[in-house]
Formats: structure tokens, sequence, C-alpha cells
């Protein structure tokens, strides 16, 4: 078995283990941060999600977005919006996360999608 197999069967089974047992908060913890450190920001948001740790999330989201290409940096940017909705906190920066969506991708339907997320967004009474 490889080291990538051998740390992705080690993942799971940590995940299987904590979902397990909710009263874990210590652990998720490590883990995230451990997985955050290793570049892993993906899993990482994972975890953070489980500690709603809405600051950590927005962190890894902001260095997957540095290191993507402009058609995943759209893919990128809804899910932070996304994230931030779900939140619903942080409407503005829901928004301007999906007008960034917008400016970063050329397919007009794309474009449309992300500026009707962020119109939908702003224009919620408060």
């Amino acid at each position: 078995m490889s080291e990538a197999e051998d740390y992705n069967e080690a993942l799971a089974n940590y995940n299987a283990a904590l979902t397990c047992n909710e009263e874990l908060k210590e652990m998720y913890n490590k883990i995230d941060d451990m997985l955050f450190n290793l570049g892993r920001e993906d899993p990482a948001i994972i975890f953070y999600r489980k500690n709603n740790k809405l600051d950590s999330i927005l962190k890894c989201y902001d260095s997957l977005i540095n290191k993507a290409e402009k058609p995943i940096k759209y893919d990128l940017y809804m899910a932070q919006g996304n994230e931030l909705c779900f939140q619903k906190q942080q409407e503005t920066d829901a928004a301007e996360s999906y007008f960034k969506a917008a400016g970063v991708v050329r397919d007009p339907q794309k474009q449309r999608d992300a500026m009707l997320m962020a119109y939908n967004i702003l224009r919620k009474p408060k």
C-alpha cells in the first residue's frame, strides 16, 4: 500500500470514528488543522464544518482559490458563497463571492447564475 493510500485509509477511519461520536470536538480540531497544514483544504473544510469554524472554512476557500486556475475558481467562489449563505451571517460577503465567480468565467450561463445568486441575496429584506 502506498503512503497516499495509507493516508486516505487513515483519514476514512478517523472520519468514520468521529461521525459515531459527535462529542469528540477536540479530535476534529486536530484533524482539520492537520489537513489544512498539509495543504488538504477540501477535507479540512469537512472537519471545520463539524465544529462550525467559519473563519477556518473561509481560510481554506481562500487558499484553494489562490491555487486554482480560472475555471476552477468559479466553482470555489460559488462554494464559498454557498457556505456564507448557509451560515446566514454574512450575506454581503456571500454576494461578493458570487460576483467574483461571475468575473472569472466566460460561460454566459454561469455568469448569469452567479449574478442571480448575488442579486437574490442582496434583495432579501433584512
